[in-house]
């Protein structure tokens, strides 16, 4: 659940056996005045007031006290939740899908009307001897050659 932080504090200590480890206390907007407990990390040592946080809140009981407390939600966790939501959402959109096309029936679609047009006789290509040439060129009608240009 994301919460809005109005307090933080990670405190390093040392576990009864020895072990050293890091104690976060959170306050957030949704839960008042109240402390919420957790183990501190990397991820709670960066939070501070005003930061919104995703956490997974629980109760737990202690010699027969009971006590809010927290859990920073792993990236693995966020991602799992994210994937959850897609697919709620992709199975939404699937579903309404159905429901829009149900009693459709697909149809080959139409061939364009497109007028019959006969391709007529194409003309035959025309050659040198068929153009008219004036008689003022420096060269015979025919096919010119190299020696014919002039460079």
């Amino acid at each position: 659940m994301k919460v809005t932080l109005t307090y933080c504090n990670n405190e390093a200590k040392v576990s009864k056996n020895g072990k050293p480890y890091t104690s976060c206390s959170i306050k957030t907007v949704q839960h008042g005045d109240s402390f919420i407990n957790g183990f501190g990390n990397a991820t709670t040592k960066l939070w501070a007031a005003g930061d919104v946080v995703d956490v997974d809140i629980y109760d737990e009981e202690y010699n027969g006290k009971v006590y809010k407390k927290f859990k920073a939600m792993e990236k693995a966790d966020v991602l799992e939740e994210r994937v959850v939501e897609l697919e709620r959402k992709v199975q939404a959109m699937s579903d309404f899908l159905k429901k829009q096309t149900q009693g459709v029936v697909a149809q080959k679609p139409a061939s364009p009307k497109t007028p019959h047009v006969v391709p007529s006789k194409p003309a035959p290509a025309a050659t040198l001897q068929d153009v008219d040439v004036p008689d003022d060129l420096p060269w015979e009608v025919g096919e010119p050659t190299l020696d014919d240009l002039e460079f």
